[in-house]
């Protein structure tokens, strides 16, 4: 299902789901027309600046920043998504 939605200035709509499917939607019935998959499902979809970038976060501890003209995503920072039981120092 639907977990996180962006509404861009056009009246288009970014979203994200459960499934780690990020989708650009758009004109009156929503079609779909860009979608990319992702690690994780999606917890948040936040604009950036003058609204030329967006980011988005996962359940599995990882940060996309997408563009919005070419709707491709970079992972720009990841950690454990899980609890730590041990660690070694040399």
């Amino acid at each position: 299902g639907v977990t996180a939605l962006l509404l861009l200035k056009t009246g288009d709509l970014v979203i994200g789901t459960g499934a780690g499917i990020v989708a650009h939607c758009s004109g009156a019935n929503y079609k779909t027309i860009k979608k990319v998959q992702l690690q994780g499902a999606i917890t948040s979809i936040t604009p950036r600046g003058q609204g030329h970038q967006f980011f988005v976060g996962t359940n599995e501890a990882q940060i996309y920043r997408f563009s919005y003209s070419e709707f491709k995503d970079e992972l720009i920072a990841t950690c454990h998504s899980e609890a730590i039981h041990d660690i070694i120092f040399p």
